[in-house]
């Protein structure tokens, strides 16, 4: 199958796999069989038919739509109490001024702004009260997870630079991509209506 050896095919399964950060239990979920089946396919001890191996890699290079749910940060404003901008570039988003184009703008009371493709905007001020504010759009965050994600970086590791440079999230956006139809749109906005909670957008 595809030219590959058994024993190539197993380790082509068992390295995408932990590439992927997935246990044997949560691969042989998606596929439906034991986990006990795949850690002995994987080990060579047992074969396992065609149409489970094809299974088992579409699984595996999947990259859009390797879950049912996938939520995802969508939108982004931090603000900090600091007029050290190049410091926090450097620091919090780990990107170097040299990437970054300045704006003369006085939008929202800041001097200036610079922005990276359009989609990250780093507003800047000499008033300390002020301070820096970070605007990351959709585009923005899309960005930002992959550059974290090329650096062997996640959200969190993000958030805990953001916090140690005193950074306060003034907005926070998710977004849930549903591949599977789970949510209906109606029925949430009748329930968010219903409630307490706020809906900006659907």
């Amino acid at each position: 199958m595809n030219g590959l050896t058994s024993e190539e095919m197993r380790a082509a399964v068992r390295e995408t796999r932990l590439e992927k950060g997935w246990s044997q239990q949560k691969l042989a979920d998606k596929v439906g069989i034991s986990r006990s089946l795949l850690a002995r396919f994987e080990n060579g001890s047992r074969r396992l038919s065609d149409e489970k191996i094809e299974q088992l890699l579409n699984w595996l290079l999947s990259k859009e739509r390797n879950e049912d749910l996938e939520g995802i940060v969508d939108y982004l404003t931090i603000h900090f109490f600091s007029t050290d901008y190049e410091m926090l570039i450097d620091k919090v988003l780990n990107i170097s001024m040299n990437h970054m184009v300045f704006h003369e703008t006085k939008i929202l009371g800041y001097n200036g702004r610079y922005s990276l493709l359009k989609a990250i905007d780093i507003r800047i001020s000499g008033d300390e009260k002020k301070g820096t504010l970070f605007e990351l759009k959709g585009t923005g965050c899309r960005f930002l997870a992959g550059w974290l994600n090329g650096k062997k970086e996640t959200w969190n590791d993000f958030f805990k630079r953001v916090f140690k440079y005193g950074g306060n999230f003034t907005r926070i956006d998710l977004a849930i991509n549903d591949y599977y139809g789970y949510l209906n749109i109606p029925d949430l906005v009748k329930k968010l209506s219903e409630t307490n909670f706020g809906l900006l957008s659907v």
